[in-house]
C-alpha cells in the first residue's frame, strides 16, 4: 500500500491507512505512517505493507480510508493524488 504525503508544522499523530468493506465498518487491514517518516520540505511516496492480506471480492466495493487523530489549523498532512 502506498500514499503520497507531505506535512506542514510539527505533528504528533500517525496517518492511518485502512481497507474496509464499508466506510463506517471495521478495518480489514491497516498500515501507519508516523510523523517522523514524513518530510516537511517535499512530498514523498510512503509504501508499507498492510498488517495482513486482504482479498477483494469480485464486484463488491472496498474502501481505502485515510485518517489521523489530531486536527490543528496550522499543523497538518498534505495528501497528494496522481491525477495531475
Amino acid at each position: 500500500m502506498g500514499i503520497i504525503l507531505g506535512k506542514h508544522g510539527y505533528l504528533t499523530a500517525n496517518v492511518m491507512v485502512s481497507v474496509r468493506k464499508s466506510l463506517d465498518g471495521v478495518d480489514l487491514a491497516r498500515m501507519a505512517v508516523s510523523p517522523v517518516e514524513v518530510s516537511s520540505s517535499y512530498e514523498d511516496l510512503y509504501h508499507k505493507p498492510l498488517n495482513k492480506p486482504v482479498k477483494a471480492a469480485d464486484g463488491a466495493p472496498s474502501y481505502l480510508v485515510i485518517r489521523t487523530s489530531r486536527q490543528h489549523p496550522s499543523r497538518y498532512y498534505h495528501l497528494y493524488d496522481l491525477w495531475g
